[in-house]
């Protein structure tokens, strides 16, 4: 009952959203946690006009596989932003690689951090090396032409593996 509300609320507040400029989904810091995953997931799922989200500072980690089903269903979703969302890439690889690799539109991908704010990002060897392979194995050529993972726990040897695209 109280998930149906946070759904019917999050409609609500999105529709005001996509009036101002319905290309762009911009929720930072919403305080949406897990438990509105779901409903962002039906949210942008259906929102075939959404090339631009930012959800972050909302400390989605939790519902991360809900919202990454909707995200990859919507094809007209080419820059995706989650900085500071306490998403752990050591946890996390499997559904990172399934982004990547099942999103072919998906230009942009920020899942850094600011170093100020809490919630942060530890993508890990492990999250970047999720990515390097969905884009290395895809079979469609991706399109990512931006990674942004400042701050993300990544180390020398885990940047190694950028060598290893061809």
């Amino acid at each position: 009952q109280l998930s149906k509300s946070i759904e019917l609320q999050l409609m609500r507040f999105s529709q005001l959203i996509f009036d101002q400029s319905p290309s762009k989904l911009v929720l930072r810091e919403q305080g949406f946690g897990s438990f509105s995953a779901k409903a962002l997931s039906k949210i942008i799922r259906k929102s075939d006009e959404i090339t631009s989200i930012d959800l972050s500072l909302n400390n989605l980690s939790l519902g991360l596989q809900s919202l990454f089903h909707g995200i990859i269903d919507n094809q007209s979703l080419v820059a995706l932003t989650l900085k500071n969302n306490s998403i752990d890439g050591r946890r996390f690889q499997q559904q990172i690689f399934d982004l990547v690799y099942q999103h072919p539109s998906l230009a942009s991908l920020n899942l850094g951090n600011n170093l100020t704010v809490k919630n942060r990002n530890r993508i890990h060897n492990e999250g970047l090396s999720a990515i390097l392979q969905a884009i290395a194995s895809s079979k469609i050529p991706s399109l990512i032409q931006e990674l942004y993972l400042s701050n993300c726990s990544i180390t020398a040897k885990g940047l190694k593996q950028f060598a290893l695209i061809e």
